[in-house]
Parts: structure tokens; C-alpha cells; sequence
């Protein structure tokens, strides 16, 4: 938490990452299932961190995570993509529960009224690379 858009998008350029799309970051935790939740179609409370009081070390919940491996994508923070909002461009689209979302934390769980210059307690992020070609 208390990661802004600007942190975000540099910390995954260091790594010669990028922060993910909002199509590829609910591709990665709803799977080729289509899955509302990363693990499964219904909310399971223990399942993820998703109704707690704060955040925890990606990757505590083990069984949080989906069909393509990605941990924590329901629930513990809440994601910066590359995403703008489309309906306010100014704002980039955050993905994901949070710790305390509850039942919201699905894959399709976003909110688009985030400045990038905002850090909240409750936003992280994550970071996408470019698929490696293999013949």
C-alpha cells in the first residue's frame, strides 16, 4: 500500500516489466474459465485475505491464486493497471479486492476514481512482461 501510479509504473520498468492492462489483469485471475473468483465461481471467506484489517506478504494464502498461478488477485491489496478509466481519462482503472472487500473481491472488481498521483493504504500492484516467443 501507499504505492501511487507513478511508484508503480517505475518499480515494474526496473524490472523491465510493465504494470498490466486491465484485459490482461482479469485474464490472469479469472483464467480460461472465466472464473468470478480466482479459485472458483463462489466466495470462499478463508480462501483469500479479504475480510481482515490489513494486508499481508503476497503469496501467505497459498490456495489464493489462479488457473495461470497468480497469487492474490482476490482480496490483501488492490491493483494499479495501465488502464485509464473510460470515463475519466485523468484516473487509471485499479483492480481487485482488498483485505476488508469481502464478497467484491472478484476478478471483474475495479474502480476508476484513482488520480495517479494518489497513494492509498489499501492499492498495490503488480507487473506484466511481454510474452517470451517460443518456436
Amino acid at each position: 500500500g501507499f504505492i501511487n501510479w507513478y511508484m508503480a509504473s517505475d518499480s515494474c520498468r526496473l524490472y523491465k516489466k510493465r504494470l498490466c492492462t486491465a484485459s490482461e489483469w482479469s485474464t490472469a485471475c479469472a483464467g480460461r474459465m472465466n472464473r468470478a473468483y480466482p479459485y472458483g465461481d463462489h466466495y470462499e471467506k478463508q480462501t483469500c485475505r479479504t475480510e481482515d484489517q490489513n494486508s499481508a506478504p503476497s503469496g501467505t494464502f497459498s490456495e489464493c491464486r489462479s488457473f495461470y498461478g497468480a497469487f492474490d488477485m482476490s482480496g490483501n491489496l488492490r491493483e494499479w493497471t495501465a488502464s485509464r478509466a473510460p470515463r475519466n481519462a485523468s484516473h487509471f482503472d485499479v483492480y481487485g479486492g482488498f483485505w476488508d472487500s469481502k464478497v467484491a473481491s472478484t476478478c471483474g472488481s475495479s474502480q476508476f476514481s484513482f488520480y495517479p498521483e494518489n497513494k492509498f493504504i489499501s492499492v498495490g500492484f503488480r507487473c506484466c512482461a511481454e510474452p517470451v516467443y517460443q518456436p
